[in-house]
């Protein structure tokens, strides 16, 4: 596994951050799912986000750049009880620690959040924006065969055939795309609600997010949603990580 200690590249999107300008980095994505093992937090290429991720914090603090880091963890495939039992008594993986450790951040500069919560918010959000703005939504049977989800899996499947209805926007290409179907919020929607929650709670003027390369679509579409309804003009740079190699995309917008 090729080390995330690229500092050229991290100092590259540093400097679009200006001095006194806090920015946030959410790295190190991973699943507690049994059946998720290849994304789970042993993966190379999680573990590759989340270095990646902590010492691009480590470096932006010590140039007088606050930076923040965010460990965003999908516990949705997992019981009630065992959810709440990790949250409870949450401790970072030992392989998540050896890295915090080796670039000495302070945990203070951590913070940990759950998929779980974000995808209770995102479905009280959208019913929030559908009474105060029903122009941004198309609402259509959810047996339309031209819907776009972000990704076709059994899950998916299953939410989709037991569904009646489905909330749609426009996608960044036009397709129609499903950000709720019956009472299910889908994942560009929980990753939209995810960015806007760090928007309130640290006011970034950039995000760099640091994902498995497999996140890539998903996160686009996140973005899209992000903006076209929720107005979020925070610059976003993605990083992208499969265990061997680190992928560099261009910011999404420009610091004002």
């Amino acid at each position: 596994m090729q080390s995330a200690n690229v500092t050229p590249e991290i100092s590259k999107i540093l400097d679009e951050v200006p001095p006194n300008h806090p920015s946030v980095v959410v790295a190190g994505h991973y699943c507690l799912a049994e059946h998720m093992q290849e994304l789970s937090a042993e993966s190379d290429a999680e573990v590759m986000s989340f270095e990646f991720g902590t010492r691009f914090v480590a470096e932006a603090n010590k140039k007088h750049k606050k930076s923040h880091l965010v460990l965003w963890i999908n516990d949705i495939g997992i019981s009630a009880d065992a959810r709440e039992a990790i949250k409870a008594d949450y401790a970072l993986p030992e392989s998540y620690q050896r890295v915090l450790n080796g670039v000495a951040l302070d945990s203070k500069h951590l913070t940990i959040m759950f998929e779980s919560s974000m995808r209770n918010k995102a479905s009280t959000l959208l019913r929030k924006l559908y009474k105060r703005q029903p122009h941004l939504f198309e609402k259509v049977s959810a047996e339309s065969n031209d819907l776009v989800r972000c990704i076709q899996s059994a899950v998916c499947e299953k939410e989709a055939s037991l569904a009646k209805t489905a909330y749609v926007i426009p996608g960044p290409d036009a397709e129609r795309l499903v950000v709720k179907e019956g009472p299910n919020p889908k994942c560009n929607l929980i990753l939209a609600t995810f960015f806007n929650e760090l928007r309130q709670r640290f006011s970034p003027r950039m995000q760099i997010n640091v994902f498995n390369q497999v996140y890539r679509y998903r996160l686009q579409l996140g973005i899209h949603v992000s903006r076209s309804i929720l107005e979020n003009t925070t610059p976003f740079h993605n990083v992208f990580c499969d265990g061997d190699d680190i992928l560099f995309e261009p910011s999404t917008s420009c610091l004002r």
